[in-house]
């Protein structure tokens, strides 16, 4: 069995919260599938469905990419 770490202020992480719920559950469903897989973070865009069972799983997954690759923000400005 393999274990993922998550940070205790994660759900409340600036750049967790502008993903949105959804987009932040597939982030931790792709994390557990992953370890569990031992795929090192990549999975296939066809298993984001059967992980998620979302619809549009592969729009959730765009928007924490964006989301995630953005430049982080400290007191409303960004931070090179």
């Amino acid at each position: 069995m393999t274990w993922i770490k998550l940070d205790t202020n994660c759900p409340m992480s600036p750049r967790i919260c502008a993903a949105g719920d959804r987009a932040a559950w597939l982030w931790v469903q792709a994390l557990c599938w992953s370890a569990a897989n031992l795929t090192d973070g990549h999975i296939p865009t066809g298993m984001l469905f059967r992980i998620s069972g979302e619809a549009d799983a592969p729009d959730l997954a765009e928007r924490l990419v964006d989301v995630l690759n953005q430049k982080k923000v400290v007191k409303g400005k960004k931070r090179n």
